[in-house]
């Protein structure tokens, strides 16, 4: 919450910088849209569950009813698989991906994924991720990295974090915000599969190509999915 206030008041900042009463708009509707928009930019931001990813967990639950139904039972992972014709990894990668991601714009998906209960192969899939997501955060830039972690870890404020670091709350939320675009590409580089579409919110080529080498630096079982640049 105090993240998406930060995110509000850097709007009405800027709202107040850019008004232009010409036009004819009132403030408080010009003020109001710009707002609006930056506490969704703010949620999407933290979601690194790409759309592609989101669309083909609903087509699995779809699937997952209707196996259910007509079977009596909880489907497995290969059965859900056989039924679409993919594979069984690509099944849990797809909703593991979907349960890690700390923000959902579509939160009745992510819960009818949660309530399904989670089998050894689901497990080993978090692991994955999880291991993943320690690699991405230790590659980013040293203050990048003290950001996330405190807030995300030691559930500090953005405020709390600003004034330790000398700088303003919108400057932590900036980072913050360019830190998990770069974590989010990294975790849907790692998991993607041929269909995935590049991020709608990656960040720019070069850093993302310094990220990557870092990463795949870090560990020699990451280098094959991080060697290509951006």
């Amino acid at each position: 919450m105090d993240d998406l206030v930060a995110a509000g008041s850097y709007a009405l900042v800027l709202a107040a910088r850019d008004f232009d009463s010409s036009r004819g708009a009132s403030f408080l509707t010009y003020a109001r849209h710009r707002i609006t928009g930056a506490v969704l930019d703010e949620l999407r931001n933290a979601d690194w569950a790409s759309r592609t990813m989101r669309t083909r967990a609903k087509t699995i639950e779809a699937v997952r009813d209707e196996l259910r139904t007509a079977t009596q039972h909880e489907p497995t992972a290969d059965e859900v698989a056989l039924r679409m014709g993919i594979d069984a990894r690509t099944v849990t990668q797809t909703l593991g991906g979907v349960m890690q991601a700390p923000v959902s714009l579509s939160a009745l998906d992510e819960v009818a994924v949660r309530q399904h209960s989670r089998g050894p192969e689901d497990e080993a899939v978090e692991r994955e991720r999880r291991e993943v997501l320690n690699f991405a955060i230790d590659a980013l830039p040293p203050r990048a990295r003290h950001i996330v972690r405190a807030i995300y870890f030691d559930e500090r404020t953005a405020a709390d974090v600003a004034r330790e670091l000398g700088v303003t709350p919108s400057a932590v939320t900036q980072q913050r915000a360019e830190a998990l675009r770069l974590i989010r590409d990294a975790m849907q580089r790692y998991f993607a599969t041929a269909q995935e579409t590049p991020p709608a919110h990656a960040a720019s080529g070069r850093k993302k190509t310094a990220y990557f080498a870092r990463i795949a630096g870090i560990n020699g079982r990451l280098r094959r999915a991080f060697a290509v640049a951006v």
